[in-house]
C-alpha cells in the first residue's frame, strides 16, 4: 500500500497522540525483527505513522518527502518531512508491510489507520471484544488486544 494512494490530507487521532483510549483503536503488540513495539491500529486516523525516533534507532531508511502538514484532531498540526517505504513489522504472527510516514508519536510507536485497514479488504471488527477478523489472500488473520476491554 503506498503513501499516494490516500489523496487527503493526513490525519491523526488524538488517540494516537495522548493516552486516551477510543472505541475506534485496538493496542496490539508487534515486533520489528527482534525489537518489541506497541501498535495502534485506529480507523480514526487516515495515514499509517511510526514514530521517527524508534525509525531512527531502527536505522530505517527516511526518505525526504516534500514537506506535510499532518492535522490531529484537537485542530493542531504536526511537521512530516520523512516517509519510511515499504516498512515491514510482524503483528501477532503475521509479517506487514506499508508506507509510514514519520512523527513523533506520544503513546505508541506505531499507527496503523485508514490507509492500512482499507488494504485489508472486508474487515470483521468486534469493538467489545477488541478482536478484528480479515482475509488476505487464502489467510484469515484474528487480530486481537492483548490488554482486553477492562482497560478501556
Amino acid at each position: 500500500m503506498g503513501f499516494e494512494m490516500i489523496e487527503t490530507e493526513p490525519c491523526i487521532s488524538l488517540q494516537a497522540i495522548n493516552r486516551v483510549q477510543g472505541f475506534q483503536t485496538m493496542r496490539v503488540p508487534g515486533y520489528v525483527g527482534k525489537k518489541a513495539i506497541q501498535i495502534l491500529i485506529d480507523s480514526g486516523s487516515t495515514h499509517n505513522f511510526v514514530d521517527v525516533r524508534l525509525a531512527q534507532r531502527l536505522g530505517c531508511k527516511m526518505e525526504p518527502i516534500n514537506l506535510q502538514s499532518v492535522s490531529v484532531a484537537d485542530g493542531s498540526e504536526l511537521r512530516c518531512d520523512y516517509i519510511c517505504k515499504r516498512f515491514n513489522w510482524r503483528l501477532q504472527g503475521n509479517d506487514f508491510c506499508a508506507d509510514l510516514l514519520l512523527i513523533p508519536l506520544g503513546s505508541c510507536d506505531m499507527v496503523l489507520g485508514a490507509q492500512w485497514l482499507s488494504s485489508l479488504g472486508t474487515i470483521q471488527w468486534n469493538f467489545q471484544a477488541l478482536q478484528m477478523e480479515f482475509q488476505l489472500g487464502n489467510r484469515r488473520y484474528v487480530l486481537r488486544e492483548l490488554q482486553g476491554p477492562k482497560d478501556r
